[in-house]
This record gives C-alpha cells, sequence and structure tokens, in this order.
C-alpha cells in the first residue's frame, strides 16, 4: 500500500514494481530487456485483433515510448504517472508517486526482491499443471 494515494496506491504499487523489474531485468532473463520489449511489442501488433480497444489505441505511444524498456528509469515511470495521473477523474497525486518512490527506494525494492520470487514460483506451477 502506498499512503497518500488512496484507490490509486495499487496502480502505483504495481508500477513500482515494474520498475524494479526493469531495472533488474538480467537478473531474471537471459535476453536483454530491450530485446524483449521489442519481441512483446511485436507479439502485441501481431495480435491486436485480440487486444482490447483501449489497449489497441494505447499500443502506438507504448511502443514510440517505449513503456516496458523505460520503466527501468525515474524518466519512464514519471512520464507513465503524468499519463495516468491526467486521466484519472479524480485528483489522484499519482504524479508525485516518483518522489514517493525515491523517498523510500530501499524499502520497496527488498519487498519487490521478496516478492518476485514468489511470483515466478507460482507461475511455473501453474504452468505444469
Amino acid at each position: 500500500m502506498v499512503p497518500h494515494f488512496d484507490k490509486y496506491s495499487g496502480v502505483l504499487v504495481d508500477i513500482f514494481y515494474d520498475h524494479f523489474l526493469a531495472a533488474n531485468w538480467n537478473t531474471y532473463h537471459k535476453i536483454s530487456l530491450d530485446i524483449y520489449t521489442q519481441d512483446v511489442y511485436d507479439l502485441m501488433k501481431r495480435n491486436t485483433h485480440h487486444l482490447p480497444e483501449h489497449s489497441k489505441f494505447m499500443l502506438p505511444y507504448m511502443i514510440k515510448a517505449n513503456w516496458l524498456y523505460n520503466y527501468g528509469y525515474f524518466e519512464g515511470i514519471q512520464s507513465a504517472l503524468n499519463g495516468l495521473s491526467r486521466r484519472t477523474k479524480f485528483n489522484s497525486g499519482m504524479e508525485n508517486g516518483v518522489k514517493y518512490l525515491q523517498q523510500n527506494y530501499k524499502l520497496y525494492e527488498i519487498e519487490f526482491a521478496e516478492f518476485f520470487p514468489d511470483i515466478i514460483g507460482y507461475v511455473n506451477t501453474v504452468l505444469l499443471e
């Protein structure tokens, strides 16, 4: 939970975790993040007919700004949070999320490092079923 962001705190935690995954990508995957993200974008372009309308609309912007890769940097997170904040109906304050992450970086980094192996284990269990 991220205090001061009310119902948007879950969104911030998700983006914070995206940051730690991107920033530490080589710990979790053999393929470099820049190659992997291009592969994901190519896959999404080939399968746009399966995407929801909003995702179809956002995909060119996502690719142009290389969102997945740039989550590894504060500037990329800031850009994402600015966009989300503009699109919320309420005053979310999400545009201040990077400052909060920077102030509490070690706390979230440790939390991610403890949590992410559990996600990997769960996914591997489900894939084996």
